[in-house]
């Protein structure tokens, strides 16, 4: 059933659900009077969301909270995450502080309104409009990427793509990000389709179409030039080797493989001696200019993301109890640098890591909530795996462990393509006894 004929037979709230889902990919478009690019069309469209629900369901949507008594610490973790923000803010007032509560807030008010709603849906509903939804995606980000890097190419640099100067075993370079806020934003998203795809071709028998198409959606993405492709990699594997039940072992050994080999490339850098010698590489925003390890030939220095992770944990270390408080963290990072404390040539970034943003920001509390909120995810997951056995198992284990790879050089804490993510893998968790692997 294609996704058109699907929404035709739902109403005007799974439509709007489906285009929010969609919207996602499109997350640096609008610049907008006083809040800048804060607010995207994938927010205004949630407002619309919001209201169709409220006109059709009412209060009876409300009260679909009472299917969840059995998963409550699931919602009323998040919640308590956002309080834990707020008490930290009381502590470190700001007006940023209060905008990224706001942004917080809008993130939970996402993924309870999704589960309720997937929640909902039958299983095979709910897993014909994941996907539908998830492959529209991909096409729609796909294809529009592609064509913003061919004019990049051609003519000047836009919103797609953008030239990358000096960037490492690279040099110059044109990188796709679509209309992602960066390129590795763009890789972090189109890999839930790219999953989507594989993991509904192996397990629901769908056709030869879906891996051509995720194929498609891989190459366009090496445009990036992005680390992150390593995910990807990654989902291919799975994908070869998932009919062989027994390699199991071997799956796990090469995910962990992969996630060294990406741990390695995000926060160091392999550099010949006379590139150190002949060029200002040391100073480039790529480079912490901290050498690590010196041979006779070849260099190991500190990426940025080095630098990022040794600021977020002296930061901690300053304010271990309530941290520095939300929206400050870049602020920290500027007297950090007058200090002499943090390389000067370098922008004042984010951590770049959940956890470690999460003790820096919100201190012991915050970091401890947050290992949390995960365990209780997984945990959730597993326990509906071993007892329904659902089709789902595997793809909800694939995309999980890309978030959990991924937030050690990333905040995907404010990624709201995985807040969603989270409340479809909540919605798939129930006792469906009656859908076997």
């Amino acid at each position: 059933m294609r996704i058109y004929h699907y929404m035709k037979l739902q109403g005007a709230v799974h439509v709007w659900l489906a285009l929010y889902l969609v919207a996602c990919g499109f997350q640096s478009i609008l610049v907008l009077p006083f809040v800048g690019d804060k607010i995207q069309i994938p927010e205004m469209i949630f407002v619309v969301l919001l209201m169709v629900i409220l006109r059709q369901q009412g209060l009876e949507f409300l009260q679909k909270v009472k299917r969840f008594k059995d998963q409550t610490s699931l919602w009323i973790l998040p919640l308590l995450w956002l309080f834990i923000l707020i008490g930290s803010l009381i502590f470190n007032q700001s007006l940023e502080g209060w905008l990224e509560c706001i942004g917080v807030f809008y993130l939970l008010m996402v993924f309870i309104t999704l589960l309720l709603l997937l929640s909902s849906m039958d299983f095979s509903n709910r897993i014909e409009f994941w996907f539908n939804c998830q492959l529209s995606l991909g096409w729609l980000m796909s294809i529009t990427a592609l064509i913003g890097y061919v004019f990049s190419w051609l003519f000047s640099s836009n919103l797609t793509a953008q030239v990358f100067f000096g960037y490492p075993y690279f040099g110059d370079v044109l990188r796709l990000q679509g209309f992602a806020t960066t390129p590795a934003m763009y890789v972090s998203i189109i890999t839930v389709p790219i999953a989507t795809c594989l993991w509904y071709h192996r397990q629901m028998k769908g056709g030869n179409g879906l891996v051509w198409s995720a194929l498609f959606f891989s190459a366009v993405a090496t445009l990036s030039f992005s680390k992150s492709m390593i995910f990807i990699g990654w989902v291919w594997l799975v994908w070869i080797i998932h009919p062989f039940n027994r390699k199991t072992l071997l799956i796990w050994f090469l995910a962990f493989a992969l996630f060294l080999i990406h741990l390695f490339f995000t926060h160091f850098l392999w550099v010949s001696n006379e590139t150190l010698l002949h060029s200002d590489f040391s100073n480039s925003p790529y480079s912490s200019d901290e050498v690590i390890w010196k041979g006779e030939h070849h260099s190991l220095l500190g990426s940025g993301y080095y630098s990022f992770k040794q600021t977020a944990w002296k930061i901690f270390r300053n304010h271990p109890w309530v941290g520095i408080g939300p929206g400050q963290y870049n602020k920290a990072v500027d007297q950090l640098k007058a200090a002499g404390h943090y390389p000067l040539h370098l922008a004042s970034y984010d951590p770049h890591c959940s956890f470690l943003g999460a003790l820096a920001t919100l201190g012991l509390a915050g970091g401890i909530l947050f290992c949390l909120i995960w365990f209780l995810f997984l945990r959730k997951i597993q326990f509906a795996v071993n007892q329904s056995k659902l089709r789902i198992r595997n793809y909800l284990f694939l995309v999980t462990s890309i978030i959990l790879f991924e937030s050690v050089s990333m905040d995907v804490m404010n990624f709201r393509h995985y807040w969603i993510f989270a409340a479809f893998a909540i919605a798939c968790t129930g006792n469906h006894t009656n859908e076997r692997s």
